[in-house]
């Protein structure tokens, strides 16, 4: 944007200085909305099998990122621990995990959290390298996404 220069040219009511400052708050006021909008676009929810950065920070002022692990066809028709990979370097602490269902006879999805747990899974925890899930023996094996949201010990 091409900046002009205000001279006051002996006018009474119009001072350059009013007027250049004036400019200035419009061209800052138009970065900062310019600032904001990206970042409301930034912080929108983003449910991806690739890791986002989510540019919240968490109560240790670590990084929070996301991830969703879709898993085909679990095994849920009998009960016990089952192992997924979920692929995250460096994790360090899940601060979020909530799953949903894909059905296998009407396909509607129906979604859990980690504070929630249905008939199917009744624990859900998480190392180094697996979500390590206990299914009840329900007799389904279905589709479902698990979305994550977590710290890593190092960026």
């Amino acid at each position: 944007m091409e900046k002009i220069n205000f001279v006051n040219n002996s006018q009474p009511y119009i001072n350059a200085d009013n007027l250049n400052g004036m400019q200035n708050n419009v061209e800052n006021a138009i970065a900062d909305a310019a600032e904001n909008t990206k970042q409301e676009i930034l912080n929108a929810e983003v449910y991806s099998t690739n890791e986002v950065k989510t540019n919240k920070i968490w109560r240790d002022g670590s990084d929070i990122y996301s991830k969703t692990i879709h898993v085909s066809a679990l095994d849920c028709t009998t009960a016990g621990f089952k192992y997924i990979a979920h692929g995250i370097s460096n994790l360090k602490s899940v601060i979020t995990c909530e799953y949903r269902e894909q059905g296998e006879e009407t396909g509607i999805s129906s979604s859990y959290s980690n504070e929630v747990f249905n008939n199917v899974i009744s624990a859900i925890s998480f190392n180094n390298t697996n979500i390590r899930i206990y299914t009840n023996a329900w007799g389904v094996v279905n589709d479902w996404d698990f979305m994550l949201e977590y710290t890593k010990t190092t960026d």
